[in-house]
């Protein structure tokens, strides 16, 4: 939407200078289509959490207009993919966490856990976790004081946080560094950042986690790092870098192991935000996967084919549901 219509759009007027939407993205036909009922969006815009499960969307938590002073401890749900599905508050009760925003959001076993966040004044790392088919929360680790850092903190990764989530404890786990990466400017280890993005997929049976770009204070990344949760070995991705240095950006990854990348902050002469979508495969797909990309490449107007004329070509039904 332009600037021009927004000024017109009475839910954009009310929500400025944050943006009261909903937008999906069609990896397909890459393009975008907004929510219709926007209307039933929380007001807490900024730095909210968001998860996906199966088709269910949950927002939870984030900062509104003037951003720090009105918090938000709210789970809000909406089934996908229709774009016309509303976006629904959930009730919830027991030991509910802290309204606050930047937050991270894991769903593990019928179990939604909030960690960290912060007031805008004070930051935590405190665990909650939310029962899925009760709707009751229950904390799991408070922090008794010692929080989780400051906007200012950029951490590194020779030893990362863990949290065992059935003793309910931390401890740190040591890394090892890339070798084959090591010179006047690299440690092997990726350097201290914060604002980065990061991904986990399951490769050959090993689970691997991806972090990209980020900030320090001073120098804004455009690398992107692999750490094996198997052997503990971090790994410089040589073969990809962001096309600009960017933090504050997100970003997903298919289960076929493709990540997209969307948005942030990026240094491309000046520092401005950016609308744009990259994206790059994390592991060898499959060969189905490599002819349905080469298929869209070499036939974009496919996208516009009856489903039924697709069907009767032969292309499998798993691919044709892709374009809706």
């Amino acid at each position: 939407m332009s600037d021009e219509l927004r000024n017109h759009d009475e839910v954009s007027v009310h929500a400025f200078p944050l943006f009261q939407e909903l937008w999906k993205f069609n990896f397909a036909s890459r393009k975008w289509v907004r929510f219709s009922s926007r209307e039933s969006l929380p007001q807490e815009l900024a730095s909210n959490a968001v998860i996906r499960y199966a088709n269910i969307l949950m927002v939870y938590g984030g900062t509104g207009s003037p951003f720090g002073y009105r918090c938000s401890n709210q789970l809000y749900i909406c089934r996908l993919p229709n774009e016309n599905s509303v976006m629904k508050e959930i009730i919830t009760e027991g030991n509910i966490p802290l309204a606050q925003y930047g937050q991270a959001l894991v769903y593990h076993n019928d179990y939604l856990y909030t960690i960290g966040g912060t007031t805008g004044f004070t930051y935590t790392c405190d665990i909650h976790r939310l029962n899925m088919k009760t709707f009751v929360w229950e904390a799991v680790y408070i922090c008794q004081g010692q929080g989780g850092g400051t906007a200012e903190d950029a951490f590194g990764f020779e030893e990362i946080p863990v949290f065992n989530v059935d003793r309910r404890q931390w401890h740190k786990q040591k890394t090892f560094k890339d070798h084959s990466c090591i010179d006047s400017t690299n440690s092997g280890f990726p350097p201290e950042r914060r604002y980065h993005s990061a991904v986990q997929i399951d490769c050959d049976n090993v689970v691997k986690v991806f972090i990209s770009g980020g900030y320090n204070g001073a120098q804004i990344f455009s690398d992107l790092w692999c750490l094996n949760l198997k052997t503990y070995m971090w790994t410089l991705i040589n073969t990809y870098t962001l096309p600009y240095p960017t933090y504050f950006h997100s970003a997903a990854v298919t289960p076929e192991g493709k990540m997209y990348i969307f948005g942030g902050i990026f240094a491309h002469g000046d520092i401005e935000r950016n609308n744009v979508v990259h994206c790059t495969w994390l592991c060898i797909p499959k060969l189905s996967e490599m002819c349905w990309e080469a298929l869209l490449h070499y036939n974009p107007q496919i996208v516009n084919c009856p489903r039924n004329k697709l069907i009767d070509a032969g292309l499998p039904r798993h691919f044709i549901q892709r374009l809706e």
